[in-house]
């Protein structure tokens, strides 16, 4: 109904939910290499073709898994729900509360939404927007990055 705007994507060091100890000079040193026309990560395009095959392969498999456990936890749930629901009509008196049924009635629905949202959320992650977070080629930038300030906290700590 009512659909998010589309707002400016920060890089994984800037975004509110990042829970690292990056130091702000580093920050501002991804920053700079963030403007740059070309960042020096490689791209997916740069790949060869048989490492783009093996990434898809990777981004398949993960997709099923994630399809899988999604659909597993929705099953596992509603059969609980629909044993208990049994259970509570021809036979556990003390589970007779009106409240009890509905909410396991609940208990049997309320999953699949849950699955739904998920299945959208996987398909995102298979067929990701351009500058989406799991992109490949956003990916790529954040292994590159983490691998620089790396690299540059052990010189820095080896000229000390």
């Amino acid at each position: 109904m009512w659909k998010k705007k589309p707002t400016e994507q920060l890089p994984w060091y800037r975004d509110p939910g990042y829970k690292g100890k990056m130091a702000e000079a580093d920050k501002r040193k991804l920053d700079a290499i963030r403007m740059q026309p070309n960042h020096p990560a490689v791209t997916r395009e740069d790949l060869p073709e048989a490492a783009n095959s093996y990434i898809s392969d990777l981004e398949m498999e993960v997709h099923d898994l994630h399809g899988q456990m999604s659909f597993s936890r929705t099953i596992v749930t509603s059969g609980l729900g629909a044993f208990l629901l049994y259970a509570s009509i021809y036979g556990l008196k003390p589970m007779d509360d009106v409240f009890t049924r509905l909410g396991l009635i609940a208990m049997i629905i309320v999953p699949w939404f849950f699955f739904r949202r998920d299945s959208k959320k996987n398909e995102q992650r298979l067929l990701p927007e351009e500058r989406s977070w799991f992109s490949t080629d956003e990916q790529l930038k954040y292994h590159w990055e983490l691998d620089y300030i790396s690299k540059a906290r052990q010189i820095q700590s080896s000229e000390e």
